[in-house]
């Protein structure tokens, strides 16, 4: 399903007419043009080097559309009109000059077979340049002297005439090309599993180049190399044992290939990078699940948070020319060694996606402060899960693909999620607008009562009669008396007893209470805070304070606590009084955090 999918979508973009390779080339970067004259001779050498704008003095070689090169592993094969100093010069630095002078006569060879039979002028000249070099004195000629040492370095060299025209750019030489790509002499004939067509089959799979992690010549989404991968009969055979024409091979890896090179088309989460595409090729529907999905690439605020205000609401965030049902495919791919892993891959109408994240995003909204991060993506959720004093703060891997399933697939969130997020509160005992957010999200789609789900809202409710969400506002209030009777405070009950309360109010709460009465005492506030005390404990089901609270009950012990807590911070900031402010130590913390953000 993926490879087939990745098909359509180049089919899609070479009908639109776009930059992408078309059959029979690939983009390679070429540093050196060898400029040949008519009769074969070496005229010049050209550098082909680029300075990169942003990074002065630093200079980048130019990606090329060259006839589709070989998948070379160990063996000697020859690339046409494109390669290394090898196969093209006949010299390299690795001290094997044996298999320099094989690599050469293999290039000979094939551009002879190639080109011999033409009497088109480019033809010639190519044909000519390999009946005349030697390459036992190319290292000495005063053309190729300057360039040696990058030469050396296994860079790209490309043929050009004296006009400094790409010989394989000649449309004569195209057509020689083309028709030697698509006859497939030699190539062993399958039923194609991706179009159902029989033609030449793909013993190897071009490599996958741009996958964080994965190894730097590319890694192979498709491979059968050792026996334990390989099927009954099929034994030696590689890509045969799951056929898939030369055609297909090529136009996955070749969208692959160009989506990994765009900086706005992938997303790292942990170790996995994130890709996406439409079917039909529709740019603006893939720019609108970037914005929503990863917040974008432009630093636009403002048009993040139109469009996310629309989706949220439930309004159209589409335009009439972009297809809703027409298919949107979302791939996970994480490195393995020679392999790439497929973490996740998800098929679906651009519409139901949409729908999908429109549902995460609404079950994140909370109340925050105003300088808090307003929209909570895939990076910054995962980020939570995470200890705030790492340098890189890289989430579980597993854990990565396991929510980015849960969005896109609207399914359950993965239980470690929310352990994770329970683990960071207790160790760092900060209750972050983010990390409140991501407890009510989980409740709200994993938890099997319906009386608690009722009862999560963005704000704080008053209406919750909860146990475990009352004690968490109880808390708050206890806090928040305590603070004021003694504003210059370093440790609050919220240090020493927040874990404990949270697990086994039982044990805490009675001793908390009978605290607060003298809090209350010295607090210019403390008969509304005894009132609200008061109202709190009443709010309880039983006199019986439970003795332990389940995961999920401690879920909601933390909201009610955030929800309380922040009731308490927007009053006191529109009073202007911040000596009252109950969660200020919390809230300086998460706006520091917010200041490093990535």
């Amino acid at each position: 399903m993926i490879i087939q999918s990745l098909v359509t979508y180049y089919e899609a973009l070479i009908k639109k007419d776009s930059d992408i390779s078309p059959p029979g080339y690939s983009v390679a970067p070429v540093a050196f043009g060898l400029i040949l004259r008519e009769n074969g001779t070496l005229k010049e050498i050209k550098s082909l080097a680029l300075e990169i704008p942003e990074k002065k003095g630093k200079f980048t070689n130019p990606r090329v559309k060259v006839p589709q090169q070989e998948i070379r592993a160990s063996g000697v094969k020859s690339n046409f009109l494109c390669d290394n100093s090898a196969y093209i010069l006949g010299i390299d630095n690795k001290g094997k000059p044996e298999r320099t002078l094989q690599c050469f006569e293999a290039a000979k060879l094939l551009h002879k077979n190639i080109l011999g039979n033409s009497d088109i002028p480019a033809a010639k000249m190519i044909c000519a340049f390999y009946d005349k070099w030697l390459p036992e004195n190319a290292a000495e000629n005063e053309v190729i002297i300057p360039y040696l040492k990058e030469i050396y370095t296994g860079v790209n060299i490309a043929f050009m005439d004296e006009d400094f025209s790409f010989v394989h750019d000649n449309p004569a030489v195209r057509d020689i090309w083309r028709q030697r790509y698509e006859s497939g002499d030699g190539d062993v004939q399958r039923r194609c599993l991706i179009t159902g067509k029989t033609a030449p089959a793909a013993i190897l799979h071009e490599k996958i180049k741009g996958v964080r992690g994965a190894q730097g010549v590319g890694a192979n989404l498709v491979s059968f190399n050792a026996n334990a991968y390989e099927s009954y009969g099929c034994e030696g055979s590689q890509g045969l044992n799951a056929p898939v024409s030369k055609y297909a091979s090529f136009a996955y890896s070749t969208v692959l290939n160009m989506m990994l090179n765009k900086k706005n088309r992938t997303q790292l989460l942990g170790d996995t990078t994130v890709l996406w595409w439409s079917e039909e090729a529709d740019a603006d529907a893939e720019d609108i699940y970037a914005t929503i999905q990863f917040g974008g690439f432009e630093d636009d605020e403002q048009k993040l948070n139109n469009l996310m205000n629309r989706l949220i609401t439930g309004k159209p965030v589409a335009d009439d020319n972009i297809n809703i049902n027409g298919k949107f495919c979302i791939l996970g791919l994480a490195p393995n060694a020679a392999r790439l892993s497929v973490r996740f891959f998800y098929r679906d109408s651009f519409g139901a996606i949409l729908e999908h994240n429109a549902a995460h995003y609404r079950r994140l909204e909370i109340t925050k402060p105003d300088f808090a991060r307003r929209y909570l993506t895939p990076y910054w959720l995962l980020n939570e899960t995470t200890p705030p004093q790492m340098r890189e703060r890289t989430p579980s891997p597993l854990l990565a693909g396991a929510v980015m399933r849960s969005i896109i697939g609207d399914l359950p969130y993965p239980a470690a999620l929310y352990n994770a997020i329970i683990i960071r509160i207790r160790a760092e005992r900060h209750i972050s607008s983010d990390k409140a957010a991501i407890i009510k999200a989980y409740l709200l789609k994993n938890s099997n009562n319906t009386k608690i789900k009722e009862g999560l809202t963005v704000a704080l409710n008053e209406e919750n009669r909860n146990s475990s969400y009352v004690l968490g506002r109880l808390f708050a209030v206890l806090e928040k008396a305590q603070k004021e009777a003694n504003p210059n405070i370093n440790t609050t009950i919220k240090d020493k007893y927040f874990t404990s309360a949270c697990a086994t109010p039982a044990v805490v709460f009675p001793h908390l209470v009978k605290q607060s009465v003298y809090n209350t005492s010295k607090s210019t506030y403390g008969k509304q805070n005894n009132y609200k005390i008061g109202t709190l404990i009443n709010m309880l089901d039983s006199s019986a304070l439970p003795k332990r609270l389940t995961l999920e009950e401690q879920g909601l012990f933390i909201l009610g606590y955030y929800h309380e807590a922040q009731s308490h911070f927007g009053k006191t900031r529109a009073n202007n009084d911040t000596n009252n402010d109950t969660n200020n130590d919390a809230e300086k913390t998460e706006k520091t955090n917010e200041s490093g953000e990535k």
